[in-house]
């Protein structure tokens, strides 16, 4: 069945990139209303801006959607993610600005507020989408596909300087295997990368808390890892955050080889671009009892860092 939340949260931060305030309200929604973004704070136009593909207008460092009338909300992906962790597939997401805040910069915050507060079944089946043949982008080295499976699968491959390394991880993503195994993994980046980054904007609330620091000159993170492959697992959670942006949990298997955001959203516009890919079709029985966040509990959340 489609789910929403059975109460309403709040949580606030700095956001990431702009080092702004920032606050976000999930609100629980009716059937079909997806997830969606509301711009409290936009008075003279359209505030709601839909979280689906069609509406991504930026993949710099980050996922941003932005409707018709220019308001946008950027830094999408934890938040996302963290729905998706949970199996919701309803809600309104009231923001306070143009961006989200970096909470502990990975969806883990958003996981224990929602299972706090709970899931709500709807009486309405949820929709799927069934991968019927391969659909893949390449360009510059980054590689990313989804192929048929029998359920939500995703092998990620990232290659960079050590302390990172190559890192690769496989995982099916059914029953709260994203909650418990991917939701706590942070953002991270490379030490000699934060000038250039913070001269162009980005990362200005960014912090050892809430990012992994890569210090790739001495061989060593700035801080300590939760994971020892948390950066692949920060990837594969940010890829599951951009996936729902499809609007359906998707069956089928991802692979990514050092994608990011523009490789994922490149990806599902060529899904939807490509004539017998898909179906979109009711979940039956079985396939609903395996999708992300199907039979999640709190309790086999990591605790919060």
């Amino acid at each position: 069945m489609q789910t929403t939340i059975a109460e309403s949260f709040r949580l606030a931060d700095l956001a990431l990139h702009s080092g702004q305030e920032s606050s976000v309200t999930f609100f629980p929604a009716p059937v079909n209303t997806g997830i969606i973004f509301r711009r409290t704070d936009v008075l003279d136009a359209d505030a709601i801006i839909p979280a689906r593909v069609e509406y991504v207008s930026d993949v710099t460092l980050c996922t941003k959607v932005t409707n018709a009338d220019g308001v946008s909300v950027s830094t999408i992906e934890h938040a996302l993610a963290g729905l998706a962790a949970c199996g919701v597939r309803n809600a309104v997401l009231e923001v306070s600005g143009p961006e989200l805040p970096a909470l502990d910069g990975s969806a883990l915050p958003y996981v224990i507020k929602i299972l706090e507060v709970g899931v709500k079944p709807l009486d309405m089946p949820v929709k799927v989408i069934r991968i019927l043949k391969p659909v893949s982008v390449e360009f510059d080295g980054v590689r990313a596909s989804l192929e048929p499976s029998e359920q939500a699968e995703m092998d990620f491959t990232i290659n960079f300087p050590e302390p990172i390394g190559n890192q690769n991880r496989s995982m099916i993503l059914a029953n709260g295997s994203i909650a418990r195994h991917l939701s706590d993994s942070r953002t991270f980046c490379i030490r000699s990368q934060i000038e250039s980054l913070l001269s162009n904007g980005f990362g200005l609330g960014g912090n050892n808390e809430n990012v992994l620091v890569a210090d790739c000159e001495n061989n060593r993170f700035l801080g300590e890892p939760r994971h020892k492959d948390e950066c692949v697992r920060h990837k594969m959670l940010d890829a599951v955050g951009d996936l729902s942006l499809a609007g359906s949990p998707i069956i089928g298997k991802f692979r990514g080889y050092r994608s990011g955001h523009q490789t994922t959203v490149a990806l599902l516009r060529q899904l939807f671009a490509e004539e017998g890919a898909f179906e979109l079709s009711d979940a039956d029985s079985d396939t609903a009892a395996r999708l992300p966040g199907a039979g999640v509990h709190i309790r086999d959340v990591p605790p919060a860092h």
